[in-house]
Protein backbone atom coordinates (compact mmCIF):
# COMPACT_ATOMS: atom_id res chain seq x y z
CA UNK A 1 0.00 0.00 0.00
CA UNK A 2 2.72 2.19 1.01
CA UNK A 3 4.87 1.41 -2.00
CA UNK A 4 1.66 2.38 -4.35
CA UNK A 5 1.13 5.88 -2.69
CA UNK A 6 -2.24 4.35 -1.25
CA UNK A 7 -2.04 5.44 2.47
CA UNK A 8 -5.45 5.59 2.88
CA UNK A 9 -6.10 2.16 2.31
CA UNK A 10 -3.72 1.29 5.57
CA UNK A 11 -6.26 1.20 8.69
CA UNK A 12 -5.92 0.53 12.22
CA UNK A 13 -6.55 -2.71 11.94
CA UNK A 14 -3.94 -3.63 9.32
CA UNK A 15 -0.96 -1.52 11.44
CA UNK A 16 -2.21 -3.45 14.56
CA UNK A 17 -2.76 -6.75 13.27
CA UNK A 18 1.02 -6.61 11.79
CA UNK A 19 2.53 -5.27 14.65
CA UNK A 20 1.17 -7.96 17.06
CA UNK A 21 1.34 -10.75 15.28
CA UNK A 22 4.94 -11.78 15.15
CA UNK A 23 5.28 -10.82 18.89
CA UNK A 24 2.35 -13.00 20.04
CA UNK A 25 3.38 -15.96 18.08
CA UNK A 26 7.20 -15.94 19.15
CA UNK A 27 5.82 -15.63 23.00
CA UNK A 28 2.86 -18.36 21.82
CA UNK A 29 5.33 -20.64 20.25
CA UNK A 30 8.54 -19.66 22.67
CA UNK A 31 6.03 -20.42 25.77
CA UNK A 32 3.17 -21.85 25.52
CA UNK A 33 3.19 -24.04 22.41
CA UNK A 34 0.94 -26.23 21.20
CA UNK A 35 -2.28 -27.10 19.69
CA UNK A 36 -4.75 -24.07 20.75
CA UNK A 37 -1.43 -21.86 19.68
CA UNK A 38 -1.41 -23.28 16.29
CA UNK A 39 -4.81 -23.15 15.47
CA UNK A 40 -5.01 -19.34 14.83
CA UNK A 41 -1.62 -19.43 12.86
CA UNK A 42 -3.19 -22.12 10.79
CA UNK A 43 -6.11 -20.93 9.65
CA UNK A 44 -4.44 -17.10 9.23
CA UNK A 45 -1.91 -18.61 6.78
CA UNK A 46 -4.71 -20.32 4.75
CA UNK A 47 -6.04 -17.10 4.11
CA UNK A 48 -3.23 -15.20 3.48
CA UNK A 49 -2.02 -17.89 0.76
CA UNK A 50 -5.74 -16.91 -0.73
CA UNK A 51 -4.95 -13.40 -0.30
CA UNK A 52 -1.88 -13.40 -1.37
CA UNK A 53 -2.74 -15.19 -4.70
CA UNK A 54 -5.29 -12.56 -5.72
CA UNK A 55 -3.09 -10.09 -4.77
CA UNK A 56 -0.51 -12.05 -7.65
CA UNK A 57 -3.28 -11.97 -10.11
CA UNK A 58 -4.41 -8.64 -9.79
CA UNK A 59 -0.77 -7.49 -10.08
CA UNK A 60 -0.37 -9.22 -13.26
CA UNK A 61 -2.24 -6.31 -15.30
CA UNK A 62 -6.41 -5.21 -16.26
CA UNK A 63 -6.12 -8.35 -18.30
CA UNK A 64 -6.79 -10.39 -14.88
CA UNK A 65 -9.77 -8.46 -13.86
CA UNK A 66 -12.59 -10.96 -15.11
CA UNK A 67 -10.72 -13.88 -13.36
CA UNK A 68 -10.83 -11.94 -9.72
CA UNK A 69 -14.78 -12.05 -9.55
CA UNK A 70 -14.22 -13.57 -5.72
CA UNK A 71 -12.86 -11.02 -4.52
CA UNK A 72 -15.75 -9.99 -2.61
CA UNK A 73 -15.57 -13.70 -1.35
CA UNK A 74 -12.34 -13.28 0.32
CA UNK A 75 -13.25 -10.51 2.17
CA UNK A 76 -16.05 -12.89 3.73
CA UNK A 77 -14.08 -15.42 4.37
CA UNK A 78 -11.64 -13.53 6.16
CA UNK A 79 -14.43 -12.14 8.56
CA UNK A 80 -15.65 -15.61 9.03
CA UNK A 81 -11.50 -16.61 9.92
CA UNK A 82 -11.97 -13.16 12.04
CA UNK A 83 -15.19 -14.83 13.88
CA UNK A 84 -14.06 -18.49 14.32
CA UNK A 85 -10.34 -17.91 15.64
CA UNK A 86 -12.13 -15.27 18.61
CA UNK A 87 -14.88 -17.63 19.06
CA UNK A 88 -12.37 -20.51 19.56
CA UNK A 89 -10.47 -18.59 22.16
CA UNK A 90 -13.71 -16.95 23.47
CA UNK A 91 -14.60 -21.08 24.09
CA UNK A 92 -11.39 -21.87 25.43
CA UNK A 93 -12.10 -19.24 28.22
CA UNK A 94 -15.17 -20.58 28.78
CA UNK A 95 -14.60 -24.13 29.38
CA UNK A 96 -11.63 -23.89 31.54
CA UNK A 97 -8.95 -25.06 29.14
CA UNK A 98 -5.51 -25.39 30.47
CA UNK A 99 -4.08 -22.89 27.95
CA UNK A 100 -3.02 -19.31 29.53
CA UNK A 101 -5.84 -17.66 29.93
CA UNK A 102 -3.82 -14.27 29.19
CA UNK A 103 -2.81 -15.50 25.88
CA UNK A 104 -6.33 -16.66 24.89
CA UNK A 105 -6.78 -12.71 25.71
CA UNK A 106 -4.39 -12.11 23.75
CA UNK A 107 -5.82 -13.77 21.00
CA UNK A 108 -9.14 -12.52 21.09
Amino acid sequence: FILRKKVTQVSFLHVYHHCTMFILWWIGIKWVPGGQACFGATINSFIHVIMYGYYGLAALGPHMQKYLWWKKYLTIIQMIQFHVTIGHAGHSLYTGCPFPCWMQWALI
